[in-house]
């Protein structure tokens, strides 16, 4: 399986509430080979972007981030976290796990940045 239709695979099941038995008969392969194929294409994105992209600032970088968290006002501060609903088409099984407070059914975004993204 070529790596842009795996990568495919995995963005469809990233970008939608769709359980592997929807996204199945999509691309035409097996529940088992979507689940493997969201599993293997994570493991990878974590592997070669995780400490890329996601990773606590140490040393001068620390020092930078906090200097400029200082001038806003935050001092003592290495990032700033926030969360957001996303809404989903409620799923058919535990639904009630994913109703919110605010009336309706969502997944829940939370991000950490420093202060180039702020």
């Amino acid at each position: 399986m070529e790596p842009g239709f795996r990568l495919a695979v995995a963005l469809r099941w990233y970008a939608t509430p769709y359980e592997y038995r929807s996204i199945s008969p999509i691309f035409g392969i097996g529940i088992s080979t979507v689940c493997m194929v969201v599993q293997e294409v994570t493991a990878a994105l974590t592997k070669f972007l995780g400490k890329r992209l996601m990773s606590l600032p140490i040393g001068t970088r620390l020092r930078e981030t906090n200097d400029s968290l200082v001038q806003r006002g935050y001092p003592m501060c290495a990032g700033a976290i926030d969360g957001s609903h996303i809404p989903i088409i409620a799923p058919s099984l535990h639904a009630a796990a994913y109703y919110n407070r605010k009336g309706w059914h969502s997944m829940v975004l939370q991000a950490v940045v420093d202060h180039r993204f702020w």
